[in-house]
């Protein structure tokens, strides 16, 4: 159950794309693990989707139920969002906060799904922290997008871009999780 070789090249220019319209991206050949230095970034979107995306790390490669950690760990990643006891924003989130939480949520897809192909690992077996990270990822996805934290659509978008990045083999592990 490897990638195959295609696959991995084809993904990798897909990356290569997105890196050269980000200057401010450096690609990373190590998954994603706690919080990600710091770079030079041009603009308040870039620095708090980095500071989002953070703290989305910390909860994909932590342990634990997912719903427990999140609200804790989400709460105050930028001014905008906070969040109750159950997860849920005190003050509705504007389309530009939830985008912003999505955009952050697809670039860890993208670093792990690359990550898993480098390691040659199937892409929903991969580890990057205790426990594989792409089940997490999903089940943050779920649990943000139940909250209101993002469009009630982003779980869609996530699976849909795994996917699209998936070998038939995986695909079917991405079934499980969802009849799950």
């Amino acid at each position: 159950a490897l990638l195959p070789t295609p696959f991995c090249s084809r993904w990798r220019g897909i990356l290569e794309g997105l890196r050269s319209q980000h200057s401010t991206w450096e690609r990373s050949t190590q998954p994603p693990k706690g919080v990600s230095e710091r770079r030079s970034m041009t603009s308040a979107f870039e620095r708090q989707r980095a500071a989002v995306e953070d703290r989305l790390n910390l909860i994909v490669n932590g342990t634990g139920a997912v719903a427990t950690t999140a609200a804790s760990a989400l709460s105050g990643a930028i001014p905008e969002i906070a969040l109750n006891v159950d997860g849920a924003p005190e003050v509705p989130l504007s389309n530009d906060d939830k985008s912003l939480v999505e955009h952050a949520l697809c670039r860890i897809l993208y670093h792990l799904v690359d990550a898993a192909g480098e390691a040659r690992i199937p892409c929903m077996k991969f580890t990057s922290g205790a426990e594989p990270a792409l089940p997490r990822l999903l089940d943050l996805s779920l649990f943000i997008s139940e909250q209101g934290i993002c469009d009630h659509g982003v779980i869609f978008t996530v699976l849909e871009q795994l996917v699209e990045a998936c070998t038939i083999s995986d695909c079917e592990q991405v079934f499980t999780w969802v009849e799950g």
